[in-house]
């Protein structure tokens, strides 16, 4: 499952929030029967999603894809499953 353009409004923040957005995501692709979850960090939230189980996959054919979301990103892929 690919997770594309999450954002926490600041009212949000410090309520775990991106944590329960993560378990829902990761709930629905268990569902589906999906082993991962991707997403491409950008602006440093790698930090943030490797929080969540979230590691880079670097590659040089992924590296050339992700030049258009700028310097700092990074592709990243997490395990459905619960850890």
């Amino acid at each position: 499952m690919y997770i594309h353009d999450v954002a926490v409004l600041p009212e949000a923040r410090g309520n775990h929030a991106a944590e329960r957005y993560v378990a829902i995501m990761r709930k629905l692709s268990q569902e589906l029967s999906l082993a991962r979850l991707a997403c491409v960090s950008v602006y440093g939230t790698d930090v943030l999603w490797s929080r969540f189980g979230f590691e880079t996959v670097a590659s040089v054919e992924i590296s050339q894809q992700l030049k258009k979301y700028g310097p700092t990103a990074k592709y990243m892929i997490a395990s459905s499953k619960v850890s």
